[in-house]
């Protein structure tokens, strides 16, 4: 898996992938649940995109992030679709 350019770091109960110098991902795991923040920092790039995808993957967080029409979508396992907040970011949880 091709990753220039990222990091990823883990510091108590959450987890970042660090592209260039943006947490693009942080997953904090609770009791009963998964906390997921993605953050595009603003960029709206192909890579971006990719490095959340890979951190899904390498997690088997059953989410993929795509984009249409400019807009930013998640596409989650069980079919349903959460879109980005303006400022690039999305907060979700999954249940452990």
């Amino acid at each position: 898996m091709n990753m220039v350019h990222t990091t990823i770091r883990t510091q108590g109960q959450t987890t970042y992938m660090t592209y260039h110098q943006t947490d693009v991902v942080a997953m904090a795991i609770g009791k009963d649940k998964v906390t997921i923040t993605l953050n595009n920092g603003g960029h709206y790039t192909k890579t971006t995109k990719k490095r959340m995808n890979q951190f899904a993957e390498m997690f088997g967080l059953g989410y993929r992030v795509y984009q249409t029409d400019g807009v930013w979508w998640v596409d989650f396992s069980d079919r349903s679709l959460v879109g980005f907040e303006p400022d690039g970011t999305l907060t979700f949880s999954l249940e452990n």
